[in-house]
Order: C-alpha cells, then sequence, then structure tokens
C-alpha cells in the first residue's frame, strides 16, 4: 500500500546514505506531490525544487478527476488495462522507452491509494515558505496539472515556470532534449554550498 508517509521514509533513508549536503529534488506527477512533501518535512537538505507535471492544487472541483479515475480503475479488470496501457506506450514512445516501463509493470490497483493520498490535498501552502529555487515544468497540453500553474508562480517566492510546447502530462517523455536542458540549466544555477 502506498503512502506518503512511506515514500518520504524511503527518500529520508536514501539521503542518508549518501554523503551530499544538499540535493536537488525533482519529481514528475505524483513524485512532485512527493517531493513538495519531502521539502516541506526537509528544507535544510534541499538545495532546489523542480516540480514536473504537478502544479495543482487537487481540491475541489480539481480532486474530481482523481477521484473518477481511482473510480473506473476499481471496477475495470486490471489485465485489460495493463494490455491498453502497453499499446499506448509503444505507440507514443517506441520500444526503447515503453519496454522497459513494460516490463515493469502497471500498478493501477495503487491508484485508489493515491487518490486518498493526494485528493484534497493542498500541497502549495507549504512550499509558500521555501527559500530556495523552484522550477515549474509543465507540458502545454496537460490541461489538469497546469491549473495551478500561475497560483504556484505567484505564491512560491523563488520559482520559474517553464511551459514545453506540444508536450503533454509526460513533457520529460515528450521531449526529453528540452527536458533536459531546462533541468540542467537550472541546477547549474544553483549556489551549491
Amino acid at each position: 500500500m502506498f503512502t506518503f508517509e512511506r515514500a518520504l521514509a524511503g527518500l529520508k533513508t536514501l539521503l542518508e546514505e549518501t554523503d551530499c549536503n544538499k540535493v536537488l529534488v525533482v519529481g514528475f506527477s505524483l513524485g512532485g506531490y512527493l517531493a513538495s512533501e519531502f521539502v516541506n518535512h526537509y528544507p535544510d537538505r534541499v538545495n532546489g525544487l523542480v516540480l514536473v507535471s504537478s502544479s495543482t492544487v487537487p481540491k475541489g472541483l480539481v480532486s474530481i478527476p482523481y477521484h473518477l479515475l481511482a473510480f473506473l480503475y476499481r471496477i475495470i479488470d486490471h489485465r485489460w488495462l495493463a494490455k491498453r496501457e502497453a499499446r499506448l506506450w509503444r505507440s507514443r514512445y517506441g520500444a526503447m522507452v515503453a519496454e522497459p516501463v513494460i516490463k515493469a509493470g502497471f500498478y493501477h490497483k495503487a491508484v485508489s491509494d493515491l487518490e486518498k493520498e493526494i485528493g484534497g490535498k493542498d500541497f502549495l501552502s507549504g512550499l509558500m515558505s521555501f527559500e530556495k529555487p523552484v522550477l515549474i515544468i509543465n507540458g502545454e497540453k496537460d490541461r489538469i496539472f497546469r491549473r495551478g500553474e500561475r497560483l504556484y508562480r505567484e505564491k512560491i517566492k523563488n520559482s520559474k515556470v517553464v511551459v514545453m510546447g506540444k508536450a503533454g502530462h509526460r513533457c520529460l517523455l515528450d521531449s526529453p532534449e528540452e527536458f533536459n536542458r531546462h533541468l540542467l540549466e537550472f541546477a547549474d544555477s544553483l549556489v551549491w554550498e
């Protein structure tokens, strides 16, 4: 069962096993919300934050897609969902990217756990006091996760928004060269103590 508490404990253990005093935390989608929570718990260990496709506050009407998706994943056969996902990954990203993802497997049963962890939670409030730089990267076509983009930009003190043209929710896979360029430029701009 997925919980933020368990995931944060795993990240903390990983951080303790390295000899790094400060890290750049990058999170995609659910990972972006987890990265936000990590920053809230360990701000002194984070030198910068990159939120990828996770700049919306899943509360009120915005949380409806989460609830709908969780409901559908509870009633639809998971073998059918896995076959559908595999077809989509292969057609969109090709074998080199798709096959390792498909081999790792799709865990649709976890969606209801994720709904409980994300739905209705305000991840933005905790970031409003974060002093280090924050880069928000979204795909132009990602209508759901861009909804709070402007709010995130306005409320997070030291933030910048990058919108990747012609990219969707998986912007880091849709345009990997552009994504990597933005990420490396941001990392290079940080002051490493």
